[in-house]
């Protein structure tokens, strides 16, 4: 048998001989597989002032590595324009196996400098004014 195995599946013929010179033959399978998940490094946490209600942030760039696999797929779940107050995107790699591994990055779009629980914000439409018998603005900051 060889000291290491390559990847996929290695047949190997095992052989016994007696004295006598009688001689058995055996066959044994040994399969190797990718079970190891891709390391993956994605950008740090972002920290923004908002523009308007909703802000474009660029999430940045993640990388990932493979034992086997020289190009794991990356993905993620970002929008385009964030919202006032925290968000969390999830980044993804996964191997040619299926082998997977995630990772959360946080994007907290703050409003003038402050992050959106030091506001009191009041947000509703005209209709729900209506229904509750309360008249206020849209949003109060």
């Amino acid at each position: 048998a060889p000291d290491s195995f390559s990847l996929g599946d290695t047949i190997f013929t095992w052989t016994s001989t007696d004295k006598d010179g009688n001689c058995v033959t055996a066959s044994q399978l040994v399969s190797v597989v990718d079970t190891t998940a891709p390391e993956l490094v994605i950008p740090s946490d972002i920290v923004i002032d908002a523009v308007s209600l909703e802000t474009p942030v660029d999430v940045g760039v993640a990388t990932s590595t493979d034992l086997i696999d020289p190009n794991p797929v990356i993905s993620h779940d970002s929008i385009e324009n964030f919202p006032l107050g925290s968000s969390i995107v999830t980044w993804s790699s996964v191997d040619m196996f299926g082998n997977s591994v995630s990772a959360t990055q946080s994007i907290e779009v703050q409003a003038c400098g402050k992050p959106i629980d030091y506001y009191n914000m009041i947000m509703g439409t005209e209709e729900d004014d209506i229904i509750s018998g309360t008249t206020q603005p849209d949003l109060i900051w």
